[in-house]
């Protein structure tokens, strides 16, 4: 690898040796029905061509380099016998881990490719997942994913791709816009609360995002779906009044201790970060209903952030009843 970066090597040299590991015949070639299967030694060659592209990226053969690669670990649609190919496990693995070794914008590119010209939703889902691991930043592979959960049927998929847009896509607006979409489109709470969490990793303080996962506490009937949209809150949204009142909504009506407790961990995480926790927790004490008594107990509990208790120092209000 490191000679295939050094700049005072000649260029046809280099372009000569990627040309002989992804041609070396090793006489080894197992006797599999599937066409152009190779020997052992012959895919590791190949596999050190592709890691020498990420240092050579002015190979001509990168970009068929990369597509091979992804062929391996993904499959393919074999026309002959009208089904999708898939190749030896141990071979499907290596394929996918060279993935994060060679040129990472070829690999995305044919990564993008798979997605959009296949219909394999198995195949579609595993590499949004390789997108998820390679693509941070990319607006290549977040244009793709997107795409993938607007276009697909399956919840699954888009679950996927709502995932893997959790892991590179921060702050980017297509896809803050395009998961607040599917936590508003989507008839599936398992897809509602993986967008949700994922909104939790990328939005920060983006009103959109923020807005769209209040609606969701207040809305949703699933009290895992609340409780994640609470959770996401928590790690995007500042001193933000409609999210303060929202949790503090959330721990006085939610039936579920778990989600109480989330909504009070994340209460706690944004008081701390602002300056109106004396403020409410003020406005708290002087509400003498048993909901308040039921805000101020999880709220004080939530030792993680024990400045919501520190502010609660009076002793005129009853707490241990």
């Amino acid at each position: 690898m490191l000679w295939f970066g050094r700049e005072d090597v000649k260029e046809q040299q280099k372009k000569d040796f990627i040309k002989a590991l992804v041609e070396f015949e090793d006489g080894c070639n197992s006797q599999s029905q599937i066409p152009d299967w190779k020997g052992f030694y012959e895919y590791r060659a190949y596999f050190i061509a592709a890691a020498g592209i990420a240092e050579f990226k002015d190979c001509d053969l990168a970009y068929a380099i990369a597509k091979q690669i992804v062929t391996w670990g993904f499959g393919y649609f074999n026309i002959e016998k009208q089904k999708w190919q898939t190749f030896d496990e141990g071979i499907e693995e290596k394929a996918k881990a060279v993935l994060a070794e060679t040129d990472r914008k070829k690999a995305i590119a044919a990564l993008e490719e798979l997605i959009r010209d296949f219909q394999n939703e198995s195949t579609r889902r595993q590499a949004a997942y390789s997108l998820g691991e390679i693509a941070e930043d990319n607006p290549t592979a977040i244009a793709a994913l997107v795409e993938l959960f607007r276009d697909s049927q399956s919840e699954d998929t888009r679950r996927q791709a709502a995932y893997s847009l959790g892991k590179i896509a921060e702050h980017n607006p297509t896809a803050i816009a395009a998961l607040v979409e599917l936590i508003c489109g989507s008839q599936s709470e398992y897809t509602r609360r993986q967008a949700a969490s994922s909104l939790g990793e990328i939005a920060g303080d983006n009103p959109t995002a923020i807005a769209a996962l209040v609606e969701l506490i207040r809305d949703s009937q699933s009290e895992y779906t609340r409780r994640q949209a609470a959770s996401s809150l928590g790690e995007i949204a500042g001193d933000n009044p409609t999210v303060i009142a929202a949790l503090v909504e959330l721990i006085r009506d939610s039936q579920s201790e778990y989600t109480r407790k989330q909504a009070a961990s994340s209460l706690g995480k944004i008081l701390t970060k602002s300056d109106k926790m004396t403020a409410v927790v003020t406005a708290l004490k002087n509400d003498l209903s048993d909901e308040a008594y039921k805000v101020i107990w999880h709220c004080t509990q939530t030792m993680t952030y024990p400045a919501f208790y520190q502010a609660w120092h009076s002793d005129s209000f009853p707490l241990q009843n």
